[in-house]
């Protein structure tokens, strides 16, 4: 699904109380009305990031016939939308592929925890009934379901899990502006340190389908003077709107965000020694403006920054302003720079502007049906890494075989680059 089918999210005004201090929940499975702000896109993005490192640390941890199953649902040479995500997800959790495929787990999982606020107090939580959390669950599938459903919201932290609340909620409702449901704040005081999940449930005819988990997480201080990092922390504790791919991203020092140019955002992390080289990693349309760089994916791209390998993320279409250019100049007279695609960014980058001359040190492709050559990528060397990925006899293109997705050689990508970086320069 990708970002001009996303929708444009109703906002509820006015407050509804039920019982003392509760936490408020809304449910919206909403159409597209139009481009969403620039903070429900990046919402957005972050819903796919924190749906793709659940499922490679799912996919990391299961068995060979789990993967197999799950490398067959996906499409080469292109990444999963948010349905393919969670279905996929399901099926390494155990579950079967005709439950998983179904028309009310689709609905299931078309469905986001949205916090307002966005955190849990981190002071208050040893009383009843004090946090003031008004979490909203954002339909990001269009559905319309012609019987009652009852919606559960189920708190967990680990193998624990408590009630939050249960709804009969008519399936016209599963349209904009949604619903709003209110539950109570979990945490007792013996509870063990960590995040809570919120887990959206629809129980339909007996039968319950159980969608994915979103963090609920306790309050957190962003570190320094950033001040893109404090506006977007604020921007999650006061509207929910999640940001960069990963709370840990605000509050840690795993980068910061980039900005090239207006309305072009990327993500930075930079070594503290001396810089070696630029890798900037294209992001696909559905991620988060961090990509690749937070989270559990990010993880493992921090060797090469301990390596002095200073890395970017941004979108495609960057390549088509005036300031890529300027900026890649500049980062060029300091050392290579290396360009990193996935999946169908190939096409994407060079629709952005065909006919540059050669650019990049180094470009790495995954997942390309195509045939690389320096002069079509624009790059002195090429790392080609995919199902069908064959090294020509002449040329530099070193090739590595992949799986049939290229999102599944995310986990080895970092690894890879860095391995192919330190032979050739």
């Amino acid at each position: 699904m990708g970002r001009g089918h996303l929708l444009k999210l109703a906002r509820f005004r006015g407050r509804s109380r039920l019982g003392g201090a509760a936490l408020v929940c809304s449910l919206l499975v909403a159409p597209s009305f139009g481009a969403p702000q620039a903070a429900e896109v990046e919402h957005l993005g972050t819903v796919w990031t924190e749906r793709a490192n659940r499922l490679h640390r799912a996919f990391a941890d299961a068995d060979d016939a789990r993967r197999a199953v799950v490398r067959a649902r996906f499409t080469p040479d292109r990444f999963p939308g948010l349905l393919e995500l969670a279905q996929a997800f399901h099926v390494l959790q155990g579950r079967p592929e005709s439950e998983v495929d179904g028309a009310l787990q689709r609905l299931v999982d078309g469905l986001d925890v949205r916090l307002l606020p966005g955190f849990l107090s981190i002071t208050e939580h040893q009383r009843p009934h004090q946090a003031l959390v008004e979490p909203r669950v954002l339909g990001l599938l269009p559905g319309l379901v012609g019987k009652p459903l009852t919606v559960t919201l189920t708190w967990q932290l680990g193998a624990s899990a408590r009630h939050g609340r249960q709804e009969p909620i008519g399936g016209s409702n599963f349209t904009a502006p949604g619903f709003r449901m209110f539950l109570n704040d979990p945490r007792r005081a013996d509870d063990p340190a960590g995040d809570w999940e919120l887990v959206p449930s629809l129980l339909v005819d007996g039968r319950r389908y159980v969608g994915m988990p979103v963090v609920a997480p306790v309050e957190r201080s962003a570190p320094g003077e950033e001040p893109q990092l404090a506006a977007a922390l604020e921007n999650w504790r006061r509207q929910g709107w999640r940001s960069f791919g990963d709370v840990d991203a605000l509050t840690r020092s795993s980068g910061a965000p980039f900005t090239l140019a207006p309305g072009i955002d990327g993500w930075r992390r930079a070594p503290d020694g001396p810089r070696r080289a630029t890798v900037l990693v294209m992001r696909h349309a559905e991620e988060s403006s961090a990509g690749p760089l937070t989270g559990w994916l990010g993880a493992r791209w921090q060797p090469l920054v301990e390596h002095g390998l200073e890395l970017f993320t941004l979108p495609v279409e960057a390549r088509g302003s005036d300031a890529f250019g300027l900026w890649l100049e500049e980062r060029r007279s300091h050392g290579p720079v290396v360009l990193v695609l996935r999946g169908d960014a190939v096409v994407r980058w060079v629709l952005a502007r065909p006919g540059t001359p050669a650019e990049f040190d180094g470009v790495v492709l995954t997942g390309s049906t195509l045939r690389p050559s320096p002069g079509l990528v624009g790059a002195a060397r090429v790392l080609w890494i995919g199902a069908k990925a064959r090294a020509p006899e002449d040329g530099p293109v070193t090739a590595i075989e992949g799986e049939r997705s290229p999102f599944l050689d995310e986990p080895r990508l970092p690894q890879r680059v860095g391995a192919w970086f330190e032979s050739n320069w």
